[in-house]
């Protein structure tokens, strides 16, 4: 991760390798609010707010929920659409943008939201690898939103620069259980 001119924003950049687990499983543990809520500790309160249409190419969905902020930061919300679509060769993408929307998830003065400039996974299988093994791709350019000092920001992404490797490993790890169990 590393910090923007402005001090506000955070971008990271992931690339890793799993093993062991299908690209369903990847793609129901990320987008499934139960399941995610089971593994991922870098969110809260993940929520899907709008489902996507059946015959919708794109499934858009609007999704929410909080990132738990160090302190002293108050934690921040993000209210999302977002898109999920196959490609080709096996693969799979989910995109992400930040919207305001009164209607689905009003704004509230008791509460800071960030907002995603650019994110997204990519999901796709390792040509040539062993079975059910898939390379995922992340990449997130999150504004904190509020009034954030750059030393402040840059001393919260040198706390949290291994999150995005953690993460990843902590999906896979989860998708493995799962599927032991069943």
């Amino acid at each position: 991760a590393m910090s923007s001119p402005e001090g506000q924003d955070a971008i990271t950049c992931l690339e890793s390798r799993m093993s062991g687990v299908t690209k369903d499983d990847v793609i129901r543990a990320v987008t499934d609010p139960t399941q995610r809520s089971a593994w991922d500790t870098t969110i809260s309160g993940f929520q899907r707010l709008v489902e996507a249409d059946p015959e919708d190419p794109w499934r858009e969905e609007v999704i929410y929920f909080m990132l738990p902020c160090p302190r002293p930061l108050a934690n921040r919300e993000m209210l999302q659409r977002c898109w999920q679509r196959d490609l080709p060769g096996g693969g799979w993408a989910m995109l992400f943008q930040s919207i305001e929307d009164e209607n689905i998830w009003p704004m509230s003065e008791e509460r800071v939201r960030a907002s995603a400039r650019l994110a997204g996974y990519m999901l796709r299988p390792i040509i040539g690898g062993p079975p059910d093994s898939l390379e995922l791709v992340i990449i997130n350019n999150i504004s904190f939103g509020g009034n954030v000092p750059t030393w402040l920001t840059n001393r919260v992404q040198k706390l949290l620069k291994n999150k995005p490797l953690e993460w990843a490993r902590s999906l896979e790890r989860y998708c493995k259980e799962k599927r032991d169990r069943s």
